[in-house]
């Protein structure tokens, strides 16, 4: 969320690459700010993630969140290309969504019955 303090200058980077990690971001839409920042004009945001329909409460996203559950943390698409647009991309491709599951240590009683989709979304700067 605050890439100056790993020395990340301004326009300094063609991609950035996310694997799950911004459903973790204690602040998304600051964390998204901070991805235009650094990006070179015409760079991408390749984000690998989950995506759900209808996110949990606020609440329940913060402590998934804090947990490191990528599931319980999810946005919806629709959320998240709005806040990457309203961070100050130009544009967001979605790709092709295949539904995914929780297992494991993500799979959690207030995440059963809830669809999810696992989907690359490229926002570029």
């Amino acid at each position: 969320e605050d890439l100056r303090r790993a020395g990340v200058e301004d326009g300094s980077v063609d991609v950035v690459y996310a694997n799950s990690a911004l459903n973790l971001a204690w602040d998304l839409d600051a964390a998204l700010r901070e991805i235009v920042r650094v990006l070179a004009p015409g760079g991408c945001l390749h984000c690998a993630g989950v995506f759900t329909e209808e996110p949990l409460p606020d609440e329940e996203v913060r402590s998934f969140a804090a947990a490191g559950n990528a599931f319980g943390a999810a946005d919806s698409l629709a959320g998240f290309e709005a806040a990457a647009l309203a961070a100050g991309f130009k544009r967001c491709e979605i790709g092709e969504p295949s539904p995914i599951e929780p297992d494991g240590d993500d799979a959690a009683p207030a995440l059963e019955g809830r669809r999810f989709v696992a989907v690359v979304v490229r926002a570029y700067a």
